[in-house]
């Protein structure tokens, strides 16, 4: 299952919901907010829509299907993922809280 989000959509989020559903979410870059995180090292993390996703890959524009096809491996396995789209690239996020 992949959801799309645009601006004027928002997924209900409940802090207590397990994310280990398995959903994969879709979105501009500019929606989400960046951060980075420490974990035996420097790795780069975003907030999206009350959960916070490390970077898992980056694949260029004309990678789009194998892009999509990494993401729904990770979901079969009920990891959630945020795959962002910019001008440039997609990027895999996978959510913080089944890596740890």
């Amino acid at each position: 299952m992949i959801i799309l989000d645009a601006p004027s959509q928002q997924r209900p989020h409940s802090p207590s919901s397990p994310v280990n559903s398995g959903a994969t979410f879709l979105t501009h870059a500019s929606l989400v907010q960046p951060f980075k995180y420490w974990d035996e090292g420097l790795h780069e993390g975003i907030f999206y829509q009350g959960d916070l996703y490390g970077q898992a890959d980056c694949y260029a524009l004309t990678e789009r299907d194998h892009a999509f096809d990494v993401a729904a491996q990770h979901t079969a396995q009920g990891k959630s993922v945020c795959i962002t789209v910019s001008d440039q690239h997609y990027t895999l996020w996978i959510s913080l809280r089944v890596l740890s």
